[in-house]
This record gives C-alpha cells, sequence and structure tokens, in this order.
C-alpha cells in the first residue's frame, strides 16, 4: 500500500498503487468526500456583479431577485436583432406586419436577393 495525501483534510492515508494511477484515491474517509463534494465554487451574479457561494453548480444569480430581474431584460432584448420590443410581444420580436428579410434577421439565399421569394400573407408579408 502506497502512502497519499487527502485533498480535504490534508492527513496521509494508505491506498492501492492502481487507485492512485487511476486518481480514485482523493480522499482518507468518507466524511471527507463527503465535505469536498458539497463545496460549490464562487460566482459572480451577472445582474449585480456581487460574488456569491453557490448552492447549485448551475445557479448563475445571487438571489431570486438578481434572477427574475435578469431574465426579464433578457426577455426584452432579441437575440437576433438586439432590438428592445414592447413588453406586450413576445416570442420572436417581430409584429405580425414585420418583415424579418428587410430587417435583416433572416440572411438571404445564396444566389443574392432572394429571387424565388413569394409574398407569405398569412405572415402579413
Amino acid at each position: 500500500m502506497a502512502k497519499t495525501k487527502c485533498l480535504q483534510c490534508g492527513k496521509l492515508f494508505s491506498a492501492a498503487p492502481y487507485r492512485i494511477e487511476a486518481g480514485l484515491a482523493k480522499y482518507c474517509s468518507r466524511k471527507c468526500w463527503r465535505i469536498a463534494s458539497r463545496k460549490q465554487p464562487d460566482g459572480n451574479c451577472p445582474w449585480c456583479g456581487k460574488v456569491f457561494r453557490k448552492k447549485l453548480s448551475r445557479q448563475k444569480f445571487c438571489s431570486t431577485e438578481c434572477a427574475r430581474a435578469g431574465q426579464q431584460a433578457a426577455a426584452q432584448v432579441t437575440k437576433l436583432s438586439k432590438k428592445v420590443i414592447p413588453a406586450g410581444k413576445g416570442g420572436s420580436g417581430f409584429g405580425l406586419f414585420d418583415d424579418p428579410w428587410k430587417t435583416g434577421a433572416v440572411q438571404p439565399d445564396r444566389y443574392g436577393k432572394d429571387l424565388y421569394r413569394e409574398p407569405d400573407f398569412g405572415l402579413g408579408f
């Protein structure tokens, strides 16, 4: 048995050489493993900029207030055109009669000027 150092408490413990080589011998006990597995890295809140301790690894915001404010702000700005849309509209950010080809949100076909594009009266353009 070879000796290795616990990543949590720093204590030397014995482990089989094949476990050390495979990277499996990291902790001296289940207690140290549980403590280490509960620790989450610190995160920066993208809304307020505050540094906080994450409760879950996928947590992005420091509080529910910041999460709500960030989601509402993200809903206001469309990904395609980066223009702010009124709160009453939702979805893609285009009104019933807005033409996405004119705004540049939909790229023209590879032949140049949408030669085969026909108006779609159902969509209103």
